[in-house]
C-alpha cells in the first residue's frame, strides 16, 4: 500500500508562511548613473543593484570608494557584461548589495584606470541611501 501525501501539521504552516512572508518583504532596488546624487529610500534586507558603464579594455574600472559596511554587505564581486563581441567594446559594471540595518549612508564610486600614474578619476557615483 502507498503511503497519503503528507499533511502538514498547523505549526508547521504558519511558520512556513511568516517565513515566506519576510521572503516577500525584501525587494530589489535598480540603481543607476541617473540616480547621481539623489537619496534613495531602502528597506533592511533589500538589494541593491548598482548597475554602471564602463569599459575596462581601456584599462579604466570602477571602484568602491566609500561604502558604510555596518549598513551594506557587498554580494561578491563586481560582474561585467559587455554590450557587443566587438574587440574594445564598452559595457556594464554590475555591483550587488545587501541592506543590514536601518540609517543613512553614502555608497561612493569611481571610475578610473588602473593604469595611470597620476591615479587621475575620470568619472564619479555617489548615492545617499536612505534604509527605514
Amino acid at each position: 500500500m502507498k503511503p497519503g501525501p503528507k499533511i502538514l501539521s498547523p505549526k508547521t504552516l504558519v511558520l512556513l508562511l511568516i517565513a515566506m512572508m519576510g521572503l516577500s518583504a525584501c525587494k530589489e532596488i535598480l540603481l543607476t548613473a541617473d540616480q547621481q546624487g539623489k537619496t534613495v529610500q531602502v528597506q533592511q534586507h533589500d538589494v541593491v543593484t548598482l548597475q554602471l558603464r564602463g569599459n575596462p579594455t581601456t584599462g579604466n574600472t570602477w571602484r568602491i570608494e566609500q561604502i558604510d559596511t555596518d549598513m551594506l554587505e557587498q554580494i561578491g564581486d563586481y560582474a561585467y557584461a559587455v554590450d557587443d563581441d566587438k574587440i574594445g567594446s564598452g559595457g556594464m559594471f554590475t555591483f550587488r548589495f545587501k541592506v543590514l540595518k536601518h540609517g543613512e549612508s553614502t555608497l561612493a564610486l569611481t571610475y578610473k584606470s588602473q593604469h595611470n600614474a597620476n591615479n587621475e578619476v575620470l568619472k564619479t557615483f555617489s548615492v545617499r541611501l536612505s534604509a527605514k
